[in-house]
């Protein structure tokens, strides 16, 4: 049975209200024994902190939820204050360590999803590789990607077929959500990413470092980092971000890119059954 320990960062400006109201309704449809859900904050008033208590406790009666109030410090260390529980994590109950800022609708299957896929990778050897998720945003009714950009390309994509499933190695990783089970927790704090001073790696920035900087930790001979995208039921790995700050900002290069068109042209450009052979001793 998953027992989540979920941390947000939540960056406090009134119009963000609602998108940590609409996460936190996305976890009442959770069917878990036990969450527990820490709100890291930059500042809050305590009418404000008791409403969304409220809010959350009257959703599901077996979800612990604690606001944490980091003060009035420079608010990118909110999306490191979760670093700090993975100790407390270690000693409880809980089985699974959930990073997200409080703009991302994470839903239950996508955990079933990430549980289920490491195991799978675990069964077939593939031990060091980490199931990624996917950011999008919904925007004039298209789902856009928020993560990869005309950056990427598709011809020269990295492919690891698993047993009788494919992935693909993501030329740009930053995962928006990380997910741990308690060996993933204890090697993350015994590596050099718990560190700001690891804030630069794949030239990433401060508070992408934070989140994703664990995916560069050991990884597999031949990559860069860890995460593994699939390409059969991709959607199961989807975590919908709510501003729509990327989609609708023209300016931006993020959130261009219609999400299934990516998916279907990468999944055009994989090894077919006469070529992989090929492929796999290239």
């Amino acid at each position: 049975m998953i027992k989540p320990w979920i941390n947000f960062a939540f960056l406090y400006q009134p119009e963000r209200i609602e998108f940590l109201e609409t996460a936190l309704k996305e976890l009442k449809t959770w069917s878990v024994e036990k969450m527990r859900i820490l709100i890291s904050v930059n500042d809050i008033e305590d009418n404000i902190a008791l409403k969304l208590q409220k809010r959350l406790l009257e959703a599901n009666n077996n979800v612990v939820i604690k606001l944490v109030n980091v003060g009035n410090q420079d608010p990118r260390i909110l999306q490191w204050e979760h670093k700090n529980y993975l100790r407390e994590f270690l000693d409880s109950e809980y089985t699974h360590f959930i990073y997200a800022d409080a703009d991302l609708v994470i839903p239950k299957e996508v955990i079933n999803y990430w549980v289920k896929t490491k195991s799978f990778f675990e069964q077939y050897g593939f031990l060091r590789f980490i199931p990624g998720t996917f950011r999008y945003e919904n925007y004039n009714n298209l789902n856009w990607t928020i993560d990869t950009t005309y950056r990427t390309d598709l011809n020269n994509m990295v492919y690891v077929p698993i047993h009788n499933q494919m992935f693909y190695s993501p030329q740009e990783p930053f995962q928006g959500i990380s997910i741990m089970n308690k060996e993933m927790a204890t090697e993350h704090l015994n590596s050099p990413y718990i560190s700001m001073d690891s804030i630069g790696v794949y030239g990433f920035g401060f508070g992408e470092t934070a989140i994703s900087g664990y995916i560069f930790h050991d990884p597999p001979k031949g990559f860069t980092h860890r995460i593994l995208i699939p390409l059969n039921h991709y959607q199961d790995c989807w975590v919908l971000h709510l501003p729509n700050n990327y989609a609708a900002n023209p300016h931006k290069e993020h959130g261009k890119i219609h999400a299934h068109t990516m998916f279907s042209n990468i999944k055009e450009r994989q090894p077919n059954a006469d070529s992989l052979n090929s492929y796999l001793e290239s």
